[in-house]
C-alpha cells in the first residue's frame, strides 16, 4: 500500500511497488508475473538451476529515508520453490521530514516453499522506519524468514543517538494468525537498547522463523548448530506447536555480525534444502 505523505517540494522521494507471482510448471518454477516500478528492479540468480527459482529484489535508490515508500506484493502458486534476497544491505539514511515506509505482502498456496532472505537492514543515526510483513499460508506450505538489523554503521563506529526503527511481522496459517512480531526500538526506550531484559548493548539481531510441518523435527539439529557460534553471541532456538502449525525461531544478538553470518548461513541452507542465495556468498 502506498501512503500520501506531505514532503518539502524540494526533496525527490521514492514511491516504489513490485508484484510477483511463482509458478511451478512440472520440476520447473518461474516467475509469471513481474511487475516493479519507481526504481524496483528483479533479477533472476543461478540461472540454469530452475527447480528451485532464486530472485534478487533490488531498490536501485541504494536506501530509504523518511517519505520514501516501497511495497512488495507477492503471490508463491502450488508447489513452487523459491528464494528471495537482495544484492545489498539496505540502509535507513537520517530522516528530514517524514518516516520511511514499507509493506510487504506474502501469500503462500498448497505445497508451495518460500525462503525470505534478505541482506541486513542497516539503522543510520537520524532515521526513522516503519515496515508491515503480512504473510499468508496454508496447512501444506513452508515459510523460512530471516531478517538481520544493524544499529549503526560498525565500521565508523556509529552510536545512534535519535533514531525510530519499528518493525512488525504477521503469519496466518489458513486464516489464523499463528505467530506475530513487533520490534520497536528508538532512543526514548534506552533500557530495550542497553539493559539485559532488552538487547544488551548489542548492535546485531538477527530473527529467523521457519513455518512447516517439519519444523518440530529439525528443532535438535537447529539447537546443536548454536554450539558452533562464537562465545560472544547471545542466541537460542525454540520449536513450538500452535493449533495444527508448527514453527521454529531462533534469535541472535551479537556485537558485530560478522560474528552470526556464517554460521547463520549454514542454518539457513540447512532450512531451505541446502540452498543458499548467491548474493550471501559474495
Amino acid at each position: 500500500m502506498i501512503h500520501n505523505i506531505v514532503t518539502p517540494s524540494n526533496l525527490e522521494r521514492v514511491k516504489a511497488e513490485g508484484r510477483l507471482t511463482l509458478t511451478r510448471h512440472g520440476p520447473v518454477t518461474e516467475a509469471t508475473e513481474l511487475y516493479a516500478a519507481g526504481g524496483l528492479q528483479i533479477r533472476q540468480q543461478h540461472k540454469y538451476r530452475r527447480d528451485h527459482l532464486e530472485l534478487s529484489l533490488i531498490n536501485t535508490a541504494g536506501g530509504l529515508t523518511g517519505g520514501d515508500q516501497l511495497a512488495w506484493r507477492i503471490d508463491a502458486m502450488p508447489h513452487s520453490q523459491t528464494t528471495l534476497s537482495t544484492p545489498a544491505a539496505e540502509k535507513l539514511y537520517r530522516a528530514r521530514s517524514g518516516e520511511a515506509f514499507v509493506n510487504l505482502d506474502i501469500t503462500l498456496k498448497q505445497g508451495a516453499k518460500l525462503a525470505w532472505a534478505p541482506q541486513e537492514t542497516i539503522v543510520f543515526d537520524g532515521s526513522k522506519f516503519k515496515r508491515n510483513s503480512i504473510f499468508q499460508l496454508v496447512s501444506s506450505s513452508k515459510l523460512l524468514l530471516c531478517e538481520t538489523v544493524i544499529l549503526g554503521r560498525q565500521a565508523s563506529g556509529e552510536t545512534l543517538s535519535h533514531f525510530n526503527f519499528e518493525d512488525r511481522w504477521k503469519i496466518y496459517q489458513e486464516g489464523q494468525i499463528i505467530h506475530r512480531e513487533d520490534m520497536i526500538l528508538n532512543q526514548r526506550l534506552p533500557e530495550l537498547l542497553t539493559g539485559n531484559a532488552g538487547i544488551a548493548g548489542m548492535k546485531s539481531i538477527t530473527t529467523l522463523v521457519y513455518i512447516g510441518d517439519d519444523a518440530l523435527d529439525l528443532a535438535a539439529s537447529t539447537r546443536q548448530a548454536l554450539q558452533a557460534f562464537d562465545p560472544s553471541v547471545i542466541c537460542g532456538c525454540s520449536g513450538l506447536q500452535i493449533g495444527p502449525a508448527k514453527k521454529l525461531i531462533c534469535r541472535f544478538l551479537a556485537s558485530d555480525h560478522y560474528h552470526v553470518k556464517p554460521k547463520l548461513s549454514a542454518i539457513l541452507a540447512s532450512l531451505n534444502n541446502q540452498h543458499m542465495p548467491k548474493s550471501w556468498a559474495i
